[in-house]
C-alpha cells in the first residue's frame, strides 16, 4: 500500500529546508547503487573504488532528531499510524536517529531500487516529506506490482511505503528539488503482524 497526503505547509517545509545550515554534516550519496552481487548488497552511500569517490552523487544532510526537529518526526508518524492503521509508538519518533534531507540538482536523479537491504534489516516503512516543487522533472514513482505510482510533487505532500517497494526519483531538468525521508523501523512498530 502506498499513501501519500499534504500534511506540512509551505513555511513549514522551507523551515525543514533551513535544518541544512543547522545540520552541517553534509554526507555525499551515490546516483548509482553500487551493486556488491556476492553479498547481494545495493549501496547508496560509498561507491568507493580504491578509497576515493566515483560517479555521481547527490547532496544530502543528516538532520538530527532533537528538541527542534522532532515536531516534524511525531506528526509524520502520527499521520502514518492514522492512515495505516498500523500502531506505531509516537513516544518512539525519539528513538528515531534522524532523517535525510535530500537536494537534487539539475541532471541529479536516483535509480529504481528498494531500501530493504543487507545493512538495513530493520528497515519496514519509507516515510518522506515533499519540500518543494519549484524544479521541472524529478517524478517521483512508487511501483505497485509492477504498476507506476507518481507521488504528487505538491508542497508538503507526505508519502508513506514498504521499504520493499521500488521507486526512483527521475532525472532533474531544471531547478533543485529536496526531500526529508526517515524510515519506520522495527523498533516502533508496535503490531508485529506488520514486520515483513
Amino acid at each position: 500500500m502506498i499513501y501519500q497526503e499534504v500534511i506540512f505547509t509551505k513555511e513549514e517545509c522551507e523551515k525543514i529546508i533551513s535544518y541544512k545550515e543547522v545540520y552541517t554534516d553534509l554526507i555525499w550519496r551515490s546516483l548509482e547503487p553500487a551493486i556488491d552481487f556476492e553479498n547481494r548488497r545495493i549501496d547508496h552511500h560509498t561507491h568507493t573504488k580504491g578509497g576515493k569517490k566515483f560517479g555521481k552523487f547527490f547532496n544530502v544532510w543528516d538532520i538530527q532528531n532533537d528538541s527542534n526537529t522532532l515536531w516534524v518526526f511525531e506528526r509524520l508518524l502520527k499521520w502514518f499510524n492514522s492512515v495505516s492503521n498500523i500502531t506505531i509508538d509516537i513516544e518512539g519518533a525519539k528513538k528515531i536517529r534522524g532523517g535525510s534531507l535530500h537536494k537534487y540538482s539539475k541532471g541529479d536523479l536516483f535509480q529504481k531500487h528498494m531500501d530493504l537491504v543487507i545493512g538495513h534489516e530493520n528497515r519496514r516503512w519509507n516515510l518522506g516529506i515533499q519540500l518543494n516543487e519549484e524544479y521541472n522533472g524529478g517524478e517521483y514513482i512508487c511501483y505497485n506490482n509492477d504498476n507506476e505510482i507518481l507521488i504528487s510533487p505538491k508542497t508538503g505532500t507526505v508519502v508513506a511505503y514498504d521499504s520493499t517497494t521500488y521507486h526512483e526519483i527521475k532525472e532533474i531538468t531544471a531547478g533543485e528539488r529536496y526531500s526529508l525521508v526517515i524510515c519506520a523501523t522495527t523498533d516502533i512498530i508496535i503490531e508485529k503482524k506488520y514486520l515483513l
